[in-house]
C-alpha cells in the first residue's frame, strides 16, 4: 500500500493486481484492477499473464500518448503534481560532508568529556553543573523528539528526563541528591 501511495502520490500510472476472491478495498476502488486466480491454476495463470502484459503495455502507451492521463486523482479534481528534486553530487562532496557530520559529533563527544572532567574537579561549580545538565537535556529532546518548553508543564515528561539524568554517573556525582537533581533540572528547562 506504502509504494501504490508513492506513485499515486505522483500521479504515475498503476494497475492493481488482486485475487479474484478478495473485494477491493472502498480507498482504491476506482483505480483499475485486474484479478488473478487464487487458486493459481496453471492453464489460468497463463490467461492472467497475458492479459496482465495487455494491461501494462496499454496504460504505459496511454501514458505516453495523453499528457492529462491519470489513474486516480482525476477523481477529486485538478491537481499539479510535485516532483521530487534530484541532488547530484560527487563522491568528494558526499565524503565531506560526512566527514563535517564526523567532526560535529567529535566536538560534541569532546566537550561532553571536558564538562564530565570540569564536574568532577570541582563539583560545587553550579555553571559547570548547569551546563552539563543542559547539555543532558539537549540530549534527551533530540532523542525523544521533543522541545525544552514541552516538558516545562508535563509532569510525565520531567518524571522521565529526571530518570535520564540520573542516569548519568557524573549527575549522579555533582548532585548527590535528587533534590539537588530535581532544582538543577527545574533552573536548566527555565533557562532554555
Amino acid at each position: 500500500m506504502f509504494e501504490l501511495g508513492m506513485r499515486l502520490a505522483f500521479d504515475k500510472p498503476a494497475i492493481i493486481v488482486i485475487d479474484d476472491k478478495t473485494d477491493y478495498s472502498f480507498d482504491t476502488s476506482p483505480i483499475e484492477h485486474l484479478s488473478y486466480p487464487r487458486d493459481l491454476r496453471y492453464n489460468k495463470i497463463l490467461d492472467f499473464k497475458d492479459q496482465l502484459a495487455k494491461k501494462i503495455k496499454a496504460t504505459d502507451e496511454k501514458a505516453k500518448k495523453d499528457p492529462t492521463y491519470t489513474t486516480f486523482l482525476k477523481n477529486f479534481g485538478s491537481f499539479e503534481v510535485a516532483h521530487v528534486e534530484k541532488k547530484e553530487g560527487s563522491m568528494n562532496e558526499f565524503l565531506q560532508e560526512k566527514l563535517e557530520y564526523i567532526t560535529y559529533r567529535l566536538d560534541r563527544l569532546d566537550r561532553f568529556d571536558r564538562l564530565d572532567r570540569l564536574a568532577i574537579t570541582d563539583p560545587h561549580d553550579l555553571s559547570v553543573i548547569d551546563s552539563f545538565i543542559s547539555e543532558k537535556i539537549h540530549q534527551f529532546c533530540d532523542k525523544e523528539g521533543v522541545m525544552p518548553e514541552m516538558i516545562r508543564g508535563n509532569s510525565e515528561m520531567k518524571d522521565k528526563l529526571f530518570n535520564y539524568l540520573e542516569k548519568s554517573g557524573t549527575i549522579r556525582r555533582m548532585c548527590r541528591e535528587p533534590k539537588t537533581l530535581s532544582e538543577c533540572m527545574e533552573r536548566c528547562l527555565l533557562r532554555l
